[in-house]
């Protein structure tokens, strides 16, 4: 399921969109910051060298070289899972991360340099070039403090649901569901969370129906209050049983609209399910539960 619609195949934007709907803001603004940053200096080096020398192009990269095969690597990968279809989650993304904050905190690093201040050699031009550099230096520590609190903040208020984090593009994590889902929002994560909720709420003779989207079995954690369930049984209501939890995954596999060549079987479309996105209650983020009437 990805931004409305269901498919088998992947889509070529999947992964540059999900990356910038599940990647904390503060560590967007950073990313493009530094890319803008590095993207600048790089072609400027370049065409200085150009304008030199080809010897100091090359020494240009062999200096450099460190970052540009982290670029190359990061170029590479996001270009090989861009035109693949394995779209099931941005965790595939994950190997890339580490050189793209390393690329980015470089940038920033660059960004508090005072270079120019060391190359001056009259005394009194330096103190006012490092009064000019003191002040400019204050301005970006200050942003710099703002953006890394913002960023502590949204990982303070996202716990302790880490893996279905989305930042506020989308509304929050408690909307996520809506854009993406699978191991983006609902990896059966939250099995423990709905046994809980089961002991808090219902009395131990009420039952409750279970379509459950991970690798647990829910038998284990709900005994024989629960029973398994899915779309083309019907309501659970016309056997007594008036609690249904879904998989918000199922949910969206039910509802989203199919894309181009893909079939799904009436049955299996949750028909009978009424408001299926105004839960009763929510065990975590990926569990719906409903109250059905009989």
């Amino acid at each position: 399921y990805f931004l409305g619609e269901v498919s088998a195949v992947g889509w070529q934007y999947y992964f540059p969109v999900t990356f910038l709907l599940k990647e904390p803001l503060p560590g967007l603004l950073i990313i493009f910051t530094a890319l803008i940053m590095g993207f600048w200096n790089f072609i400027k080096g370049s065409f200085v060298a150009v304008f030199r020398k080809f010897n100091n192009l090359r020494e240009y990269f062999s200096i450099h070289f460190p970052e540009f095969a982290m670029i190359l690597f990061i170029v590479l990968y996001w270009g090989s899972s861009i035109s693949g279809n394995l779209n099931i989650g941005v965790r595939h993304l994950l190997p890339t991360l580490p050189f793209i904050y390393i690329l980015s905190v470089g940038a920033i690093k660059k960004w508090f340099s005072l270079d120019k201040f060391s190359m001056i050699r009259n005394f009194v031009i330096k103190i006012f070039v490092l009064a000019h550099e003191f002040f400019g230096l204050s301005i970006k520590a200050a942003i710099l403090a703002a953006v890394l609190v913002w960023y502590l903040v949204s990982s303070l208020i996202a716990y302790p649901y880490f893996l279905s984090y989305y930042n506020l593009i989308t509304g929050g994590t408690s909307f996520g569901y809506k854009y993406v889902t699978d191991s983006n929002y609902d990896w059966g994560q939250d099995l423990k969370r709905l046994a809980v909720w089961v002991k808090e709420n219902l009395p131990p003779e009420e039952k409750i129906a279970v379509d459950y989207f991970g690798g647990s079995n829910p038998k284990y954690y709900l005994g024989d209050q629960m029973e398994y369930w899915w779309s083309a049984k019907g309501t659970p209501a016309t056997d007594g049983i008036k609690w249904l939890a879904i998989s918000i995954n199922t949910v969206q596999s039910a509802k989203g609209k199919l894309a181009a060549n893909q079939i799904r079987r009436p049955e299996d479309e949750y028909q009978w399910l009424n408001e299926p996105y105004k839960p009763f209650a929510r065990a975590g983020t990926s569990i719906f539960i409903y109250k059905l009437k009989e």
